[in-house]
């Protein structure tokens, strides 16, 4: 998977809106595969890429989950800049974070 195409389909698991333990799982197993290679779309390395580096320190969901908002803001400017981004997709996006109540005990 391309950085650009990571971009998206973490945007894809934002929208489902159950965001777990396994949503964590798989976005660290996904962006171990990403590969940069589309040299027009820096946006999307800088944001994967710093994506990666937060994994560094943060290698479980429940210091993840503190960084999931600021992971989502960085997101929607990653998809704005790489192309202009429907309302409907805008407003996935930027709509409140979902909490799975059986996930915080």
């Amino acid at each position: 998977m391309t950085y650009t195409h990571f971009c998206y389909w973490l945007c894809g698991l934002f929208d489902n809106g159950d965001f777990c333990e396994s949503s964590f799982e798989k976005i660290q197993y996904e962006i171990s595969k990403t590969t940069f290679d589309s040299h027009k779309d820096h946006k999307s390395k800088k944001f994967v890429d710093g994506l990666k580096g937060l994994f560094i320190y943060v290698d479980t969901y429940d210091l993840f989950k503190p960084h999931l908002c600021y992971v989502r803001k960085n997101l929607i400017n990653v998809i704005n800049d790489i192309n202009s981004v429907s309302e409907v997709v805008n407003n996935v996006l930027t709509r409140p974070v979902y909490e799975n109540h059986q996930d915080l005990k």
